[in-house]
């Protein structure tokens, strides 16, 4: 069996919705990032869904089940039994189904980045990235003087030491784009982790000054948003559902040192010293109230714990959170299928729910929403 059937094998197989939609589309898991906590110390308990949990995927399908029939898009009701006494001739048509399937994801990518090719550069940087054009959208953000654009770029670049590959990268950095925006405090959150990566620990407490100078941080999910604005050219509502979870991997996988340096500064031992506690405390009353994504508002909640900041001095709580957390998960290991239907509710709704309302904001509203 060729490895696009092994792939199909296992995703029946699986009990777990959320494990046969991972085998489904052949991508990194995007449902969950540990997040770092103070110290440096991962917890399951602290295991961040992307934004996309936050939807429910109607599915009328039969229970999970190693032998149950599962509906998969372009093969219909199938059994795990059925795919173990395929013929020759029925795992090719499994794996010409995959095959069209991987097709029409890649031409809804490709009518999308031709939608964004044509506005902003911020958009031209997205159109590039969205075709894997890495070296395309670094060079447009070396010219910009947009400061998302070059975020953007700079984002997917990766790790400075990565990017032998990529000749355009090495003209960018976390210095230029801290300068294209002068309110935002995410670059000096980079600027401040790459410093603690050098064990440079002067450098990173300059660099959280100018952050907490600034008013506003950028929001936490660049790619996915240009996505989503650009979900309309795509013309084909199954193959926008994967499209979409490939850029949620993708973007999930792109390196971002920032959490991991903020952890680090403000690590159990960093803390015992006073002056390291108050900057601490000062890192996180700025990070709460600005965080709009999961992965740094349980950061901020994290390293207010660590140096004693009430509950009701915080706009939310660990455990707040814990709760909103949970309760994504759940809807999408209970409803996620691979059924055309719930492709395409994916590919549209999904979307649609993160331009509304950012991923914690969707998390503390399942956190209150009665169970």
């Amino acid at each position: 069996m060729r490895r696009d059937a092994r792939w199909l094998a296992v995703l029946l197989a699986g009990a777990a919705g959320g494990l046969g939609w991972r085998a489904w589309v052949q991508a990194p898991q995007p449902a969950q990032q540990v997040v770092p906590q103070p110290g440096g110390a991962a917890s399951a308990a602290a295991a961040v869904p992307s934004p996309v949990v936050a939807a429910a995927v109607p599915a009328a399908r039969p229970p999970a089940s190693a032998d149950k029939a599962a509906d998969i898009c372009g093969l219909g009701w199938v059994s795990r039994q059925e795919i173990e006494r395929w013929n020759p001739a029925e795992q090719a048509r499994a794996e010409q189904m995959l095959q069209s399937l991987d097709h029409r994801k890649y031409a809804a990518l490709s009518r999308m980045s031709a939608r964004l090719a044509v506005g902003s550069e911020r958009e031209q940087v997205a159109a590039r990235l969205l075709m894997n054009d890495t070296q395309g959208a670094a060079e447009i953000a070396a010219r910009s003087r947009d400061a998302a654009a070059y975020r953007l770029a700079l984002q997917a670049c990766g790790e400075p030491r990565a990017t032998s590959s990529v000749p355009a990268c090495a003209a960018l950095t976390t210095q230029a784009w801290a300068a294209l925006n002068p309110q935002d405090g995410r670059p000096w959150l980079r600027l401040m982790a790459e410093a603690m990566a050098r064990r440079d620990e002067p450098a990173a407490t300059l660099a959280l000054e100018q952050a907490l100078a600034r008013p506003s941080l950028s929001p936490g999910r660049p790619f996915v948003l240009a996505f989503a604005e650009a979900r309309g050219a795509a013309g084909d509502p199954e193959a926008q559902g994967l499209a979409l979870v490939e850029i949620i991997g993708r973007e999930a996988a792109q390196w971002d040192p920032s959490p991991f340096g903020q952890s680090r500064y403000c690590s159990p031992a960093a803390v015992e010293d006073g002056a390291r506690r108050t900057n601490c405390e000062r890192l996180a009353r700025w990070l709460l109230p600005r965080a709009d994504d999961l992965l740094v508002a349980m950061l901020a909640s994290g390293i207010a714990d660590r140096v004693g900041i009430p509950a009701t001095q915080r706009p939310y709580t660990r455990e707040q959170l814990q709760r909103g957390q949970q309760a994504l998960v759940e809807q999408s290991t209970s409803d996620l299928g691979m059924d055309c239907a719930s492709l395409a509710h994916v590919g549209e709704v999904w979307p649609a729910r993160l331009l509304q309302h950012n991923e914690l904001q969707q998390a503390l509203q399942a956190a209150s929403a009665p169970r």
